[in-house]
């Protein structure tokens, strides 16, 4: 049912955005926003309820509870055999234990989420080219910074820096890279949309 519901959804949100509605403006952005934390939060719940679900209605749990002592039967509703206080034990006993499994799943679902995330950050983040140009990007524009204000930049990395180089060569420097950032740094189509809507 929520793989049909996503087929239709996307279909009726796909007419409704070509038909109804005009074009939405393509923006690039480094993240989701607040989607991430919410799509977080949920894999954590789903992590949570699921486990202990499949335990509530696992057989060996269904058996233990179908018994008549327990006054539990195989649907977990409260049966007419069977005292009280042994329905309110069992009941007790088989929550506590679902509440127990859920617990243990959540943590180790956060424990699995960081392994995860130090190795993929081991493997494809750290050391890679991106990472460089940050890091060089932020000591540039911390220099910067400490410059106009008459800071105290760090002594070692002034003494090996090379010396500046004449603006010609600045500028054909500064060409040379802009050509390597590629498509994706370089957002040029949003303000031509613009023009257009404001011709249109």
């Amino acid at each position: 049912m929520a793989f049909l519901n996503n087929i239709f959804e996307s279909k009726s949100d796909a007419f409704k955005l070509t038909v109804h509605h005009r074009r939405p403006i393509p923006m690039r952005t480094d993240t989701m926003g607040p989607w991430l934390d919410a799509l977080c939060f949920l894999s954590w719940l789903g992590a949570l309820t699921n486990s202990a679900l499949v335990y509530l209605f696992s057989p060996e749990s269904l058996q233990n509870s179908s018994s008549p002592s327990a006054g539990v039967n195989s649907f977990g509703t409260l049966s007419v055999g069977g005292d009280d206080q042994e329905t309110y034990i069992a009941m007790k006993e088989l929550l506590f234990k679902a509440v127990f499994v859920a617990t243990v799943a959540s943590h180790g679902y956060i424990i699995l989420r960081a392994i995860v995330r130090h190795i993929v950050e081991k493997i494809w983040w750290k050391g890679s080219l991106e990472v460089q140009e940050r890091e060089k990007e932020e000591r540039a524009m911390k220099e910067k910074f400490l410059d106009g204000i008459g800071g105290v930049v760090n002594t070692t990395t002034k003494r090996h820096s090379k010396p500046k180089e004449p603006v010609e060569h600045q500028t054909e420097v500064k060409s040379e890279t802009q050509d390597k950032i590629g498509f994706w740094e370089v957002d040029e189509g949003v303000d031509e949309i613009q023009r257009l809507v404001k011709e249109a």
